[in-house]
């Protein structure tokens, strides 16, 4: 009965939203080109521009933009970046709630809300090549770890060949990262490998650019490293 009360309540959260057009969210930065578009209605993204659910955002060439959702995810889109939030339903008092958005192209860059630490498995990021596995991280997030060692193959401007061969750039590593719980495992090493020795410049200049670097403790394994537990 209560998991039916609740499941009514999100569904008139989300008929309420489409009914009285409240805004999920909104554009916090833009540099250069950028839109938002809501059903047949196009604008011209600037800081204070409401994102609707259904809404497309769009990012042109040498362009970016910022958006913040209600429960707080926060999401960075980099050039000629297309992406559809398809699903949100915020329901703080029951700490419950669904965000489901589809990326078409381009980089994301993204920090998860209250919607992702509460219901991990209600936040879905859908990519060309699949999307990111939620339990999988609460099942990583429940181990006692030293250590994570996870592969960034590609660089940023080799992003779509990532998506392709089903790999991590800087920008799909931020979007698996994010769903790490750092508290539940202090003192951890996340080791990244599976780098091409002609790339690591650039993506290391790719995750500087992102904050990667200073929001996680990463590390880049090398042949002949040891380490003790």
């Amino acid at each position: 009965m209560l998991k039916s009360a609740l499941t009514l309540l999100l569904l008139s959260a989300m008929a309420a939203a489409h009914a009285t057009g409240v805004p999920i969210g909104f554009v916090k930065t833009v540099s250069g080109q950028a839109e938002v578009v809501t059903g047949a209605q196009t604008q011209t993204a600037a800081v204070g521009t409401p994102v609707h659910l259904g809404s497309v955002l769009r990012t042109g060439a040498r362009s970016s933009m910022g958006v913040t959702l209600r429960d707080e995810t926060v999401m960075s889109f980099g050039p000629n970046t297309e992406l559809t939030v398809d699903e949100f339903v915020y329901a703080p008092a029951q700490r419950d709630g669904r965000l489901s958005t589809r990326l078409a192209r381009g980089t994301l860059n993204y920090v998860s809300g209250a919607i992702a630490r509460q219901r991990p498995d209600n936040v879905q990021v859908r990519t060309p090549t699949g999307c990111s596995n939620p339990a999988f991280w609460r099942c990583v997030n429940e181990l006692p770890l030293a250590m994570l060692v996870i592969e960034c193959a590609f660089s940023e401007r080799e992003h779509w060949l990532a998506l392709r061969s089903q790999h991590l750039s800087p920008s799909l590593l931020a979007l698996e990262l994010a769903q790490l719980d750092l508290g539940r495992h202090p003192g951890l090493r996340i080791g990244l490998t599976h780098t091409k020795p002609a790339e690591r410049p650039q993506i290391e200049a790719d995750i500087a650019a992102l904050g990667l670097a200073q929001r996680y403790p990463l590390i880049w394994l090398e042949s002949g490293q040891r380490f003790d537990f």
